[in-house]
């Protein structure tokens, strides 16, 4: 505020009207004159690209106006500056919730995301907010494994792929990026803790309604029920349920043959990530993969009275 300033030397006082200003102060002093050598004087500025410029004379808050205050770029860099500690602090706790490997390489590029891309900004927020909600879920595992395990020897039904039980953290973390939308912040998912139950074809019905009240009967509600093999527009085949544990933990309990599980986690899913990845779904490779999963699926055995369990939730 004091730039172009003219005091009298009689006035000059450090801190006051003249420098230092404060510890690492900067401003600087110069002679003036009020004559024709000081007329048509220029002066130099860097750009936001940091290349020297130079302007007919004029005082900084002048500069601010004319150059400074309606241009984005600038404002961004200025506004950039002025956070970077705070901004560096928030970087660095970035790094520490979701990993080196999903954040922004360095400060400056995430400084870049944070004021000039707001829809990345927001995923990144989404995914650190989430991160609490999946450790949660990490805490609730154990306790809701044992209650699976023992469903399970009540009812005579095999789990599949137990070791599977929790989803990567950055499996997770890439689900927000794909699911994310101004509605859907992407990270409260069912599925962080997930099991599958496996029996024989003629008694999948019976074995997932009996689960289902055993379930119900320890206060582990099942809140959603996707009965897949009546879904002729999808390839997939299975029973899915949301539960709910008493703590309020959300997860997923899939039903299925040993024929339909592994058909799931084998050629259907290869031919499924080849698929999701195709942004044009009337495209020719697109079909072509749907149909060979239909193909696929069709082949499968259906269970006996598959139709008793209904689709809720």
């Amino acid at each position: 505020e004091l730039d172009g300033k003219v005091f009298d030397m009689k006035d000059y006082q450090p801190g006051v009207t003249a420098p230092p200003f404060h510890c690492w102060c900067r401003t600087t002093t110069c002679p003036y004159f009020d004559d024709e050598f000081t007329q048509g004087e220029e002066r130099a500025y860097r750009d936001a690209d940091g290349k020297t410029q130079y302007l007919e004379d004029m005082d900084y808050d002048e500069w601010y106006k004319k150059y400074v205050s309606n241009d984005e770029k600038y404002k961004y860099k200025e506004t950039a500056e002025k956070n970077r500690a705070s901004d560096k602090q928030q970087y660095e706790s970035y790094v520490d919730v979701l990993g080196k490997e999903n954040v922004p390489k360095n400060l400056n590029e995430f400084q870049d995301i944070k004021y000039n891309n707001s829809d990345e900004y927001d995923i990144m927020k989404a995914q650190v907010k989430g991160m609490s909600y999946y450790n949660k879920a990490v805490d609730n595992e154990p306790l809701i494994t044992s209650t699976i395990k023992g469903v399970a020897q009540n009812n005579n039904v095999d789990i599949l792929g137990l070791e599977y039980r929790l989803k990567t953290k950055d499996s997770y973390i890439g689900k927000i990026r794909r699911d994310y939308s101004d509605g859907n912040k992407g990270f409260e998912i069912n599925d962080i803790i997930r099991y599958t139950y496996g029996t024989d074809s003629t008694s999948l019905a019976d074995k997932t309604l009996s689960c289902i009240d055993n379930l119900e009967n320890m206060e582990y509600n099942t809140v959603k029920v996707k009965n897949s093999w009546l879904d002729k527009n999808n390839p997939y085949n299975g029973i899915n349920t949301t539960v709910k544990a008493p703590n309020g933990q959300k997860f997923e309990i899939q039903y299925h043959t040993q024929e339909s599980f592994d058909l799931k986690n084998g050629k259907m899913h290869e031919l499924y990530e080849k698929q999701r990845v195709i942004t044009d779904k009337r495209s020719v490779e697109y079909i072509r993969l749907q149909d060979e999963m239909f193909d696929l699926s069709d082949a499968l055995r259906k269970p006996k009275d598959v139709e008793r369990v209904k689709s809720h939730g």
